[in-house]
């Protein structure tokens, strides 16, 4: 059986072994739950990436490309928000000029 020592100020070191199998490092999250029974349960405070599909998804909007997403990033960081987000179809031509330009140069 493995075991710590909480401190005055209520911090415990978590033995290498639990940190080993647990596969935590320094600054990561660990959660405490508490059963019916009354037993407490360790984790690592992750949420697995495939956990988070379909999160921020609301019914009847439209889904958002990357490439949408990075010109709306990129146009409010230079100030040139519209207001209105360009659709693909509307930005691929000048996208496929500016590649043209890029490889020219």
């Amino acid at each position: 059986m493995l075991t710590a020592k909480l401190s005055t100020k209520g911090q415990l070191v978590v033995p290498k072994a639990i940190r080993d199998h647990l596969h935590l490092n320094a600054g990561d999250r660990i959660d405490f739950i508490i059963g019916d029974d009354g037993e407490v349960v360790i984790r690592p405070a992750v949420v697995d990436v495939r956990d988070l599909k379909g999160l921020l998804h609301e019914p009847g909007r439209r889904t958002v490309s990357l490439a949408d997403m990075n010109h709306v990033v990129r146009d409010r960081a230079t100030g040139k928000s519209s207001g209105r987000e360009r659709s693909r179809r509307e930005r691929r031509p000048a996208q496929q000029a500016g590649r043209k330009t890029k490889a020219r140069e």
